[in-house]
């Protein structure tokens, strides 16, 4: 998914886990991973910096949970995803 909107969504409908393929790094964004959590969805997320790889981990955290992270590297081209 791309994001924290698309994985609620598909969260109704049971996949065993949800990639969000966006960086989460809003106050509302984390909280409603949290949410998701707390349902039990099983969630992967990219990260593409520290800030957002704790407010990730500060989110599982409160709610005793783990979400697993896909590191996202620029390599020089400017972009990502190449």
């Amino acid at each position: 998914c791309a994001t924290v909107e698309a994985a609620e969504t598909m969260a109704h409908g049971g996949p065993d886990g949800i990639l969000i393929s966006s960086p989460l790094a809003a106050p509302w964004q984390l909280h409603r991973l949290r949410r998701l959590l707390l349902r039990g969805a099983d969630i992967m997320s990219v990260v593409d910096c520290e800030a957002h790889l704790l407010g990730l981990s500060s989110a599982a955290e409160s709610v005793g949970r783990k979400v697993g992270v896909l590191v996202e590297i620029e390599v020089g081209v400017g972009r990502t995803g190449c």
